[in-house]
């Protein structure tokens, strides 16, 4: 899994690419913690590089883990995914109301 910034105007936007698994679960906290991103900061995550392959668990602890560091620091983070799958699965666990969803997808191709 590898990661894209870029600093825009009024927020920071993350690009995540790749296969997800348990190791890149656990270092996405650390990653965020060592990116120079000015806080308190909107940031951006764009998960629609993601595989699907995997259980949909791991797209939302991975999500959550980076959500903790980004409102720790004072920021806020949004997601944003042009695909109905993540939204699905959070809907159906009940989870969605925990993560704010970004909906300008058009500016994520800028």
């Amino acid at each position: 899994m590898n990661y894209s910034l870029l600093k825009m105007k009024d927020y920071v936007l993350i690009k995540v690419k790749g296969k997800i698994d348990t190791a890149n679960v656990v270092s996405a906290g650390s990653f965020i913690r060592e990116l120079e991103i000015p806080h308190p900061a909107t940031v951006i995550l764009d998960v629609d590089g993601l595989e699907e392959h995997r259980e949909m668990f791991y797209h939302v602890a991975m999500i959550n883990s980076i959500q903790k560091e980004v409102n720790y620091a004072g920021g806020e983070l949004k997601v944003r995914t042009s695909g109905s799958s993540l939204k699905k699965y959070l809907n159906m666990m009940g989870l969605k109301r925990l993560f704010t969803f970004d909906e300008s997808i058009a500016s994520a191709e800028a």
